[in-house]
């Protein structure tokens, strides 16, 4: 009977580690040594095994979003977590917005301590990794923060390009997009104008609302283009009716070298 219990436990343990096998989760910091008194960011990194895939703020039909908790000490505060744009994915008429291969959630942190030292901190974050089933996923992450005085031969950034790419795939926050909207229902028609800052060689690919369960994902929305902007074609969710609050979207367009740059509005509802 031992040994029936010590196969089945063995069993489980090699259950429980396939689950978390499909995703390894890191603390990633910018700087090697962070200066006294001037804010910094660190990263989860999340790998994703080969064809499975997890999911932005709005996991669209199906799915669960990220959850990440930063505990700090005292002396530090965290400022905002960043989540770069995410892509589409389609699965039996079900539309997901995620994340594939790698992705950095980035964590802007203020800091007011002056005093060189060690300071550990602790990140829980939690997930569900897709592919023909869906896996839910943890990690409890423990990190040191090195604080140092500013001429430290030490504060160099060690990870510079990781956190430019990433960073550069954060929507950037504008008002250089005016949105409007035509109809409160079927069709919803999402007016987009933008200034000349954006120039004539940037291509609206996708739009992304913040909130889930209000339109009906589709695979390929009907976009059109003129010349003030673009117009983009939403359907309510059954028996939904669109709310009094302002609705955020994040959209995203690509340059001639097909270079991604994405922007986060806000829609006022007019009714």
């Amino acid at each position: 009977m031992r040994i029936i219990w010590k196969i089945f436990f063995l069993l489980v343990s090699f259950q429980i580690h396939c689950l978390f096998a499909q995703i390894s989760a890191r603390i990633v910091s910018e700087q090697q040594v962070i200066t006294a008194g001037e804010d910094f960011r660190l990263g989860v990194m999340l790998t994703i095994e080969e064809e499975w895939y997890t999911y932005w703020i709005n996991p669209g039909d199906a799915g669960m979003a990220p959850d990440i908790k930063i505990d700090l000490p005292v002396g530090f505060e965290l400022i905002d977590i960043q989540y770069p744009a995410p892509e589409k994915f389609e699965s039996d008429e079900v539309v997901s917005f995620g994340y594939k291969d790698s992705i950095m959630f980035v964590l802007r942190i203020k800091n007011k301590i002056t005093t060189a030292g060690t300071y550990p901190i602790t990140i829980d974050c939690s997930w569900l990794v897709c592919k023909e089933v869906c896996l839910p996923g943890n990690a409890s992450l423990t990190f040191n923060i090195v604080i140092g005085p500013k001429d430290s031969l030490n504060n160099i950034q060690v990870n510079k390009l990781l956190f430019e790419y990433y960073s550069s795939r954060v929507p950037l926050i504008t008002d250089e997009i005016e949105l409007s909207h035509t109809g409160t229902g079927k069709p919803f028609i999402l007016n987009i104008k933008f200034n000349k800052i954006f120039g004539s060689e940037l291509k609206l690919a996708e739009v992304y609302p913040f909130e889930n369960g209000i339109f009906r994902n589709i695979p390929s929305p009907k976009i059109s283009s003129g010349s003030e902007g673009y117009s983009v074609h939403f359907t309510l969710e059954e028996g939904i009716d669109l709310p009094s609050l302002p609705l955020k979207f994040l959209f995203v367009f690509y340059d001639s070298k097909n270079k991604l740059t994405s922007f986060e509005s806000t829609l006022n509802i007019k009714k």
